[in-house]
């Protein structure tokens, strides 16, 4: 059963895909259930992996979407990604048979169902979650959104006014412009969505900041109050979606890798979200920089820095804090990305830059709009006037933001999920992998044996991921444990277990050595023990650490 890619996920869809996945792939497939939201709807996330092997002693891969109540797209892409990993290893394909094998995929399609029930059923522009209704997000007097001509959708309101900032384009009377900063005697509106006024004046329409919850606002590291940034939860953690990802990551030390989807903007984000790049640690922007590679081969989109690149302009006195990749990346040293999926701009083809809200020009919004007439039949809806109760004669029509601009329609959404399941899928195959390569076993006196284990990481990140998984001490050292298998035992005359420290991957190893070029690190080591056992003992050796893996060898002491 795949799952049709035509329509976006709500709750209760997904809920239906779950339950085909789980009688369909019950040798790859498990859910949970890691925490309830305000209005008591489950979060779920899908486990992925070779169920046959232990998904504890295996890195797992995390993936997340729908943070943002209108930034549907990503559940879309999050569930191709399942999709395709359990098709394709139903049907044996090699490399994804062998990926689930060693490693474990942890795949959230919905962190916000609260906040994705309100979007998708009314458009309203909103990225909350279900702490407050949308009728709350603007508790005082002042302009609130709300369906004015009651067709169950919000769309915008343009109303006429003098001081207007707007203009009916002289190309297409339906598209509206800016007006110029000198421009004066024509025909001029706000644009606003369709909406009242609380406590009106009869004068006045005054605009304050919606009251609202951003899911990425809210992690334990960089978290910044409300009072700073608009959408910061009330205190770390507070909300329950936060709190399940938190748990679920503190309760799983052997995620080694994350990738959050959210949209628009067609890029590939990498951290910081609040430092320059000046304050990387050692090696890891190189890192970085291989990994979203692969992602500019699979998708075409560029990998930026969400502070240098992604920042509002003008804004760089409120930076972004307490995000996903802030506790995932700057606390636990785990190598995280954040998608922003699609694009409309450029499908239109009309570059504007990586970040999406400033002010566009006509030519610009004349290719969207011409390019939206062809593809997203509700995207655009011509304005027809109504009598509004509190400004008289106003327009209504416009943009549907949620589905003109903030996602793609229903015919590109499986065109634009399957590039970037590719690329989470290659993003997992670069987790460590410890291997014990060989057991040597020397007798050295009647009875006294030396044994030695070579260890290796066979992956290409480093066994500690990144310098900050080191500096932070998030990273656990590889360790190899000496055990009997079978015989009377054995005697451990020095301890059965060996530090061995970190271990590198070929991550290090990006050009042919040179002195004065990069430091390479140490993919293998030994580790030895002298034991006193009986000749015909069987001994194993099990090495690895929670985000490389584990892996066993035994051995026959002759």
């Amino acid at each position: 059963m795949k799952p049709k890619f035509d329509e976006f996920f709500s709750p209760d869809r997904l809920s239906l895909v779950i339950d085909g996945f789980a009688a369909q792939y019950p040798d790859y497939f498990k859910v949970h259930e890691i925490g309830y939201t305000h209005q008591n709807r489950p979060i779920y996330l899908l486990e992925i992996t070779d169920l046959s092997t232990d998904s504890n002693k295996k890195p797992a891969f995390y993936i997340d979407a729908a943070t943002h109540a209108d930034e549907v797209t990503g559940s879309s892409v999050a569930v191709y990604t399942a999709w395709s990993l359990l098709d394709q290893a139903k049907n044996g394909v090699e490399s994804i048979v062998n990926l689930l094998k060693r490693v474990t995929f942890h795949i959230v399609p919905i962190l916000n169902p609260d906040g994705v029930e309100v979007a998708l059923k009314c458009g309203y522009r909103w990225i909350s979650n279900g702490r407050y209704a949308p009728e709350q997000s603007q508790p005082g007097p002042g302009f609130y959104q709300a369906d004015v001509d009651g067709d169950g959708w919000i769309y915008e309101m343009r109303i006429p006014d003098p001081n207007g900032e707007y203009k009916i384009s002289q190309c297409d009377n339906r598209l509206m412009v800016h007006r110029a900063p000198d421009e004066e005697g024509g025909q001029y509106y706000r644009i606003l969505p369709e909406g009242f006024i609380r406590d009106w004046d009869g004068a006045s329409i005054d605009i304050h900041k919606p009251v609202e919850i951003n899911l990425n606002r809210g992690y334990p590291f960089s978290w910044t109050p409300p009072r700073l940034q608009l959408g910061a939860s009330p205190y770390p953690v507070s909300e329950p979606e936060n709190r399940a990802v938190v748990e679920w990551f503190s309760s799983h030390s052997n995620i080694a890798g994350a990738m959050s989807y959210h949209t628009n903007g067609g890029v590939i984000l990498r951290p910081f979200s609040a430092h320059p790049d000046s304050a990387f640690p050692s090696g890891d922007m190189n890192l970085y920089k291989a990994l979203g590679a692969m992602g500019t081969e699979e998708t075409g989109y560029p990998l930026i820095s969400t502070f240098e690149d992604f920042t509002p302009v003008g804004s760089l006195d409120v930076v972004r804090g307490g995000t996903l990749s802030d506790f995932t990346y700057e606390e636990l040293g785990i190598p995280t990305f954040c998608t922003e999926l699609w694009n409309v701009y450029r499908e239109a083809g009309a570059e504007v830059g990586h970040y999406l809200t400033g002010p566009k020009s006509e030519e610009t919004m004349l290719k969207v709009l011409q390019w939206v007439d062809e593809n997203v039949p509700d995207g655009f809806r011509t304005w027809r006037s109504i009598k509004h109760p509190q400004l008289g004669q106003v327009d209504i029509g416009g943009w549907n933001r949620l589905l003109a601009t903030r996602n793609p329609p229903g015919k590109l959404i499986e065109k634009e999920a399957e590039p970037h399941a590719r690329f989470a899928i290659r993003l997992a195959s670069t987790l460590p992998k410890v291997n014990v390569v060989a057991v040597k076993a020397e007798c050295v006196s009647t009875g006294i044996y030396k044994v030695q284990a070579i260890v290796e990481n066979n992956g290409y990140m480093a066994t500690n991921l990144t310098r900050m998984g080191i500096d932070n001490e998030a990273s656990l050292p590889v360790t190899a444990v000496l055990k009997s298998v079978s015989g009377d035992g054995v005697d451990m005359l020095d301890g059965a277990i060996r530090e061995l420290g970190h271990l590198s991957g070929r991550a290090d190893r990006r050009a042919m050595y040179h002195p004065h070029g990069d430091k390479w690190g140490t993919p293998r080591r030994s580790a030895v023990w002298v034991i006193k056992a009986e000749k015909g003992t069987g001994v194993s050796v099990e090495a690895g650490c929670p985000r490389a893996g584990y892996h066993e060898a035994s051995i026959t002491l002759e």
